[in-house]
């Protein structure tokens, strides 16, 4: 079975994704050398013609539509009953030859081998075949006055103090480093897509970020529970408000964040003001070596002041000289 034509004015056509796969991809998307993307259904084996062909169902698809798949927010049917362009039948004949492409018309549509209304894309089965498509988290910059533009650097601001933030809220007690990083960014926007080494951990990351803005009465208990920095959340909040920004981040899917969250200017103030009074004072563990215990580091200084020899073994909790 061959899901991908040769030789037709579709282009070149690679896998982006596949989303069912039962011998041999089912249903899928594609996108070729112009990036023109597709959503791609299979209609059924036609042995009984002359020549037996396989015979696909070709929708040129948004990247924001295929967004809203990904997060079961629409049906594969509604793209194909409901073409943001148009829909192509595709056949392509099991043995050598060149496959044949046509454009139907709403009726053919209706008529063809199209998925059934309860045909939602599983975002445990997605298989990320593209580069472009393995991202977890899309963040959304606007200004809230749309006639003025954001800076370059508030953009860097954002993305590095937010990512700074979520691996932060990451941490555990694995040797790990957990990383959120950008990977693309749509032309003419500042709609970034984030990458993360741990995609649940993440998730679980920015829910509590979002726990953090939405309480401020519990705020500090809250921060040292998180071992977060609060001059870490208020840079990134000063940030937005000062520039009078939206932020809104989105998961690729529903798989492990269940919505997505927003930081808006305008419902800041009492979260600053907390921060900015706030007596919470924590060190992050990146700033400490190999251990986020600052009274086993005060315990190492004091031995060396007092001229002590200070080995390793005798310190509880480490286990090299390093």
């Amino acid at each position: 079975m061959k899901p991908l034509p040769i030789n037709t004015f579709l282009g070149k056509l690679r896998f982006f994704e596949i989303y069912d796969d039962f011998d041999g991809p089912k249903c899928f998307s594609a996108i070729n050398r112009l990036e023109q993307l597709f959503l791609v259904y299979w209609s059924g084996d036609y042995v009984d013609e002359e020549t037996p062909v396989t015979k696909w169902l070709y929708a040129p698809i948004s990247h924001k539509r295929l967004d809203k798949l990904r997060r079961q927010e629409s049906s594969i049917r509604d793209v194909f009953l409901k073409p943001e362009q148009c829909v192509y039948n595709v056949d392509i004949p099991f043995s050598e030859g060149n496959s044949t492409v046509n454009m139907l018309n709403q009726e053919q549509i209706t008529q063809s081998n199209i998925p059934p209304d309860i045909f939602y894309l599983e975002p445990d089965e997605i298989e990320v075949c593209d580069k472009a498509a393995d991202w977890n988290f899309e963040l959304k910059i606007a200004k809230k006055v749309k006639s003025t533009s954001i800076a370059s650097t508030t953009i860097t601001k954002v993305i590095d103090t937010l990512s700074e933030i979520i691996e932060s809220l990451m941490k555990d007690d694995s040797r790990e480093q957990p990383r959120m990083y950008p990977l693309t960014a749509t032309r003419g926007s500042f709609e970034v897509k984030l990458g993360t080494n741990y995609h649940e951990k993440s998730s679980v990351a920015i829910e509590r970020l979002n726990e953090l803005l939405s309480d401020t009465e519990s705020l500090d208990e809250k921060l040292q529970d998180m071992g977060l920095d609060p001059y870490k959340l208020k840079d990134l909040l000063d940030v937005v408000v000062e520039d009078n920004l939206e932020l809104t981040l989105q998961p690729k899917t529903y798989e492990y964040l269940s919505e997505s969250i927003s930081i808006k200017s305008d419902s800041l103030s009492k979260v600053i003001n907390h921060l900015s009074n706030s007596t919470t004072t924590l060190i992050d563990s990146s700033l400490v070596p190999q251990s986020s215990d600052i009274d086993r580091i005060i315990e190492i200084v004091c031995k060396k002041v007092e001229g002590q020899i200070v080995r390793h073994e005798d310190i509880e909790g480490l286990n090299s000289e390093r």
